[in-house]
């Protein structure tokens, strides 16, 4: 009787954190709510390559390692230690890698780490006096680092949170922060085969990029004859905080087939709302096909035809001995930007 009473005093608490913050939110959303205004856009590229074969509509529906992304609270799905490393060829020369290891704990719960890594080809630099290039070249990457916590504190509620360690390099400049996801799963009995997700993510201080050729030295002396330093002071920017909903269900559910249908509500802090709807059918717990649409308003126009739209995708599980070997991929419709290809490769052991 103890344990079930502390654990709805639990539930509680997080729902009221849940609220905080998503009250602390609406009104960086009211402040903020122009395409645009915020960085470290890497964050806001889909991991795995399920999730992004269902064209995001994945909040409600992940279980896998990809969980640390898509929803921390749906990490207390995963039972068995689980890893996942995917890989994405984006746009312009630049490729997207993400590792994440979920270990389970028993009666505590689910930890997870996860790291992100966006590189991208050397540039020319250029100048004023020289639009044609100096001759040296420089480089941008950006990392994400991130520790998770997971639990199922009823059998009905799941919670997750992400702690993530973010940094963004151009040149010999970076820009470092910390930021936080927030997010649950709701499975209600009275409804079979349903669940809710609600998920925050990327809620944090601003950051902003410091040293390298931001820190120069005045031509005039000081007292004692010195070039006196001086750093230029860079504008701040807001990470890409964004509220999602999120609703799955499995329509069609027999020994051999499961077929599910989902739906992700987005809130961005930087753009208009975005509308995922997509689908999944397994088969044996072996095969699966997925397929999905995504609508971005703010994207969304004939005449740029760079909307992201329509996505699809297919996956293997292998089991081998007391292993079972993953491997998905997914194809995105970028319109004038072209197909891009995922592929992602999971182990649980």
């Amino acid at each position: 009787m103890k344990i079930t009473e502390w654990r709805y005093k639990m539930i509680k608490r997080i729902t009221l954190l849940v609220v905080l913050v998503l009250l602390i939110s609406s009104l960086s959303y009211a402040a903020f709510s122009k395409l645009g205004t915020a960085g470290a856009q890497f964050l806001k590229i889909g991991v795995g390559a399920r999730g992004p074969a269902m064209a995001g509509a994945f909040s409600a529906v992940v279980d896998d390692a990809s969980a640390l992304y898509w929803n921390p609270a749906c990490a207390a799905m995963v039972e068995r230690n689980e890893i996942l490393v995917s890989d994405v060829e984006w746009v312009c020369d630049i490729r997207n890698n993400f590792f994440s290891y979920i270990k389970p704990m028993g009666m505590l719960g689910n930890i997870g780490f996860g790291l992100t890594v966006l590189t991208m080809g050397e540039m020319d630099v250029t100048t004023v006096y020289k639009p044609e290039g100096t001759g040296e070249t420089f480089g941008a990457s950006d990392i994400a680092a991130t520790i998770s916590y997971s639990k199922n504190f009823t059998d009905v509620f799941a919670f997750g949170m992400n702690m993530k360690w973010i940094q963004q390099n151009i040149w010999d400049m970076s820009a470092n922060g910390i930021a936080l996801d927030f997010g649950t799963l709701y499975r209600p009995t009275f409804i079979e085969n349903f669940r809710l997700a609600f998920v925050i993510t990327n809620f944090g201080p601003d950051l902003v990029f410091s040293g390298g050729h931001l820190e120069t030295e005045l031509k005039e002396k000081d007292w004692i004859g010195k070039d006196q330093p001086m750093e230029v002071s860079a504008s701040p920017y807001a990470l890409p905080m964004n509220f999602k909903i999120g609703l799955a269900y499995d329509a069609f559910k027999t020994e051999t087939s499961l077929f599910t249908v989902a739906l992700d509500a987005s809130h961005p802090n930087d753009s208009q709302e975005i509308v995922c709807v997509g689908m999944e059918y397994v088969w044996n717990n072996m095969l699966a096909v997925r397929g999905g649409y995504k609508y971005d308003p703010d994207l969304f126009d004939d005449k740029l035809n760079g909307h992201e739209g329509f996505a699809f995708g297919f996956g293997a599980m292998l089991p081998f001995g007391n292993q079972v070997a993953k491997i998905d991929y997914a194809g995105e419709d970028l319109g004038r930007l072209s197909l891009i290809h995922r592929v992602s490769i999971g182990l649980l052991f």
